[in-house]
């Protein structure tokens, strides 16, 4: 690899499918735009110990869990050799910070870096946020640490992965244009990517880290009374009928090839979307995935507890999604060819 133009800051080595994904196609993305691309490799100790803090849950401590977690870890380890990785800013004349929740510093499943902020980067490089999240932080909470205030300001272009993250950095950063743009999965194909992985019976995709007990009995109970299996890909939902420590590439496939997709995640909803699945998105309390749905005007698949089982079947009208998807990719990338004429050297 040639020494990277510009280095993109995020949870590029979390183990979840969603981050590695978002990862992979930023980076994809901006090489297809004539960048040399790599990923800031930010996991000091405190990061390191928070990626793999997520394994010790009480289910993933049985063998089973534990064994299912070595096989995890593994194929993480296989996908990490598609990422790019720089440990300094040498040769680089610019950042992208973004996507995923890099921005909420409410979340205790990582370390917020300094550098997910802007901090601890030459002033001399040119600074651009894509798609970054804050999740449940508050303008509050962000203005308590005057530093991301301050780092925020100076950033030459700052986008959003949604409209309360938006609504936040106008709050702190008063006069900024803040441009709401799609996660990068949205604007990658990911068809050449695919793993094949071969489900032989009809199947529902469970993605979810964790599902209350209640819940999961709903949810295995519709999967029965609907003939299908229940699949979970990346997570160790020992109550379904197959529990897959599978690859990135091999969970694309098994969205793409369920008969639905039952998910209470960011990364689940989006790619039931892009791959035009019937599915139900369990967003209580979950404002990101409200949100993601109000864009693509499926609201109708939100889903609250207890609704499944009065559920006939699971079904998703997609007649209005390619459309709108469509001007969200226009919007996009009309802004990351913003900062990239920008970046060599174009109008402010």
């Amino acid at each position: 690899m040639r020494a990277p133009q510009t280095l993109i800051v995020t949870l590029h080595r979390s183990l979840n499918f969603g981050a590695f994904l978002q990862a992979y196609a930023l980076q994809e993305v901006l090489k297809s735009k004539g960048l040399q691309v790599a990923f800031l490799d930010h996991y000091n100790l405190p990061q390191t110990i928070k990626r793999y803090f997520v394994l010790l849950k009480p289910k993933d401590l049985t063998p089973k869990g534990i064994l299912f977690n070595i096989r995890k870890l593994a194929e993480f380890r296989k996908a990490d050799k598609y990422l790019d990785t720089a440990k300094s800013f040498s040769s680089v004349n610019s950042v992208f910070l973004g996507s995923d929740e890099i921005w909420n510093i409410k979340n205790s499943s990582f370390y917020p870096a300094p550098e997910f902020f802007g901090l601890n980067i030459p002033k001399t490089l040119k600074k651009f946020s894509y798609a970054p999240c804050a999740g449940n932080t508050t303008t509050r909470d962000m203005l308590s640490v005057k530093e991301i205030a301050a780092s925020l300001e100076k950033m030459d272009r700052i986008s959003a992965r949604d409209q309360h993250t938006a609504s936040l950095v106008r709050d702190i950063a008063p006069g900024k244009n803040v441009a709401h743009v799609l996660d990068p999965t949205f604007l990658f194909d990911f068809s050449n990517n695919e793993v094949e992985f071969n489900i032989e019976q009809p199947y529902a995709l469970l993605y979810s880290y964790k599902m209350p007990t209640s819940r999961a009995r709903e949810i295995r109970d519709y999967a029965d009374r609907m003939g299908l299996i229940l699949v979970s890909p990346g997570f160790n939902n020992a109550w379904c009928d197959k529990v897959l420590s599978c690859s990135p590439f091999e969970f694309l496939t098994l969205v793409k090839n369920a008969e639905c997709v039952i998910t209470d995640t960011f990364h689940g909803t989006v790619f039931a979307i892009k791959y035009r699945k019937d599915f139900v998105s369990y967003c209580q309390n979950k404002e990101k995935v409200r949100l993601l749905l109000e864009e693509f005007g499926l609201e109708s698949s939100s889903i609250i507890d207890g609704e499944l089982s009065n559920t006939k079947e699971i079904s998703t009208d997609h007649k209005n999604t390619g459309q709108l998807l469509h001007e969200k990719l226009k919007t996009s990338n009309s802004y990351l060819n913003d900062c990239i004429n920008f970046m060599k050297g174009g109008d402010e």
